[in-house]
């Protein structure tokens, strides 16, 4: 998993978020579930939708057209998609990633000798970046 937190080294930040109020908290948090349903939701849809232009392969009789270096990884089975998931710790932490279903999601998103990274996730972390905030706010002025 991806994990978006407060970084511990900078201790500003962690003494900063136990010392808000409690009505910035909710709105932290609310924004963190916002933005994970979001992500969530982007990561499945660049699986299934996003142009893939890698080699052709022949699979059960059809063609699967895989994804190339730097695209989002291409659909075979499903199942990486349906393991996308996120995960809200406290006012503190958000998490992205692929579950435990889908053990490869980590090679896919950083590569390995063999074969270059296909990343997903930090793309979608990256676009969503100040809809996250935008997200915070928007829960922060409904309180």
């Amino acid at each position: 998993m991806i994990r978006v937190k407060a970084d511990p080294k900078n201790k500003q930040v962690l003494f900063g978020l136990d010392n808000i109020s409690k009505g910035h908290k909710r709105a932290i948090r609310t924004g963190a579930f916002d933005i994970g349903r979001r992500n969530q939701l982007d990561i499945r849809k660049n699986i299934k939708l996003g142009a893939k232009t890698g080699r052709a392969y022949r699979i059960g009789g059809k063609v699967h057209r895989a994804s190339a270096a730097g695209e989002a990884p291409a659909q075979i089975t499903g199942n990486l998609t349906r393991s996308a998931t996120y995960n809200v710790r406290g006012h503190k932490q958000v998490e992205f990633g692929y579950g435990a279903a889908a053990h490869y999601g980590e090679y896919l998103e950083d590569g390995t000798r063999h074969m270059k990274e296909r990343p997903n996730i930090k793309r979608v972390a990256d676009d969503n970046a100040q809809t996250f905030i935008n997200y915070m706010v928007r829960a922060y002025n409904a309180d």
